[in-house]
């Protein structure tokens, strides 16, 4: 968080990105499923807390995996973009003795670091 704060990111719309395992190590913190740390905002069904220091949790599988334990991330939605190929060509081909249409279309797609200082690595458990 407090390398986030002095690269004077906004507070609004940060995300933790954890993997599943992270999901049972916060269980057995006590300021994450205690009652008594949140005024008004009790859980009645035992479901999983969504937030943790204001910003929402987000679980998944598809994470970097490194020698010392999974690669997690705390960081603004201004981070990484998804790029997208403006107008998508497309080549329709018909064939008519062949009975068929061929179409062809290209495009291009990829993601995109938009700001370094939006997000950072976090080992989510040490092996």
């Amino acid at each position: 968080m407090e390398e986030l704060d002095n690269a004077d990111v906004p507070e609004e719309n940060r995300s933790w990105i954890f993997d599943p395992s992270v999901k049972a190590d916060l269980l057995t913190i006590d300021k994450f499923v205690r009652m008594d740390y949140f005024a008004g905002d009790t859980i009645l069904t035992g479901q999983f807390r969504k937030d943790v220091y204001g910003a929402p949790v987000l679980i998944t599988n598809n994470l970097e995996a490194s020698t010392t334990g999974n690669i997690g991330a705390y960081l603004h939605r201004d981070a990484i973009a998804i790029a997208i190929q403006e107008n998508m060509t497309v080549d329709r081909v018909e064939q008519p003795l062949k009975h068929q249409v061929t179409i062809n279309t290209t495009a291009l797609w990829g993601t995109c670091e938009l700001r370094d200082d939006f997000g950072c690595e976090i080992l989510t458990r040490l092996k």
